[in-house]
């Protein structure tokens, strides 16, 4: 499960194509009132740099990814280094095939694509080797409030491949 999660919550962190500028590179903070598609786009360019300090103004303070029944998933403090660790091991981009958003949620569809920079003995059922090339395709569901993401949540179905 934790394996899983750790590559699951990769959704945003390197977006190709995203226009805007992270908070800590200038921008205001999410809206207060909503969450638009401008502030996911922001969240998503500060996932793409990596800007930990930008990420923390996206999140609840009580922010959970992966939480469940069964499991309280990780807070704000696990997102950020279970992102850390990604970024370690992992030099990927991201292709989005999918934003959707509203008042109340976000959705996105995408692809990782990029060669390990270590070797991983154990990453979603795989041993990903340094230098080798993988993709992950995938899709996470982000729940709103107050103008901010409270809950992230990976879809069913993740594939993680060797690529050609």
């Amino acid at each position: 499960m934790r394996s899983c999660l750790f590559a699951l919550v990769v959704l945003g962190i390197s977006i190709c194509g995203c226009s805007g500028r992270s908070p800590s590179s200038g921008e205001a903070a999410p809206s207060e009132a909503r969450f638009t598609r401008e502030d996911f786009e922001h969240y998503l360019k500060a996932l793409s740099a990596h800007d930990y300090d930008g990420l923390t103004h996206y999140y609840t303070a009580d922010v959970r990814l992966g939480a469940s029944p069964d499991s309280p998933g990780l807070d704000r403090e696990g997102i950020m280094k279970m992102e850390q660790g990604l970024a370690d091991a992992w030099n990927w981009t991201m292709d989005v095939h999918q934003i959707v958003i509203d008042e109340r949620g976000a959705a996105v569809r995408a692809t990782l694509d990029g060669p390990f920079l270590k070797d991983v003995p154990e990453f979603m059922g795989s041993s990903p080797k340094a230098g080798e090339r993988w993709k992950l395709d995938f899709a996470m569901f982000y729940v709103l409030r107050g103008g901010k993401i409270a809950e992230l949540h990976p879809g069913e179905g993740q594939y993680f491949h060797r690529a050609q």
